[in-house]
């Protein structure tokens, strides 16, 4: 799996495997905004590794997004 300090590397299919984990279902613009604003979670997660980062992220996806 991806490690962190690769959020370069975080994929689709890693967006997708998150969510599956969660039991969230997420479309492709949700996935879009994920891989898009990923650096930016990092950063203020620098010691969490990059699936809490975007397990994280699907719970906190904008209103805008989900609509």
């Amino acid at each position: 799996m991806i490690q962190s300090e690769h959020s370069a590397e975080i994929k689709t299919e890693d967006v997708i495997n998150v969510a599956n984990i969660i039991n969230k279902e997420v479309t492709e613009k949700e996935i879009n905004w994920v891989l898009k604003n990923y650096i930016s979670y990092e950063n203020d997660e620098p010691q969490s590794t990059w699936d809490l980062i975007v397990e994280r992220m699907l719970y906190d996806l904008p209103t805008t997004i989900t609509e």
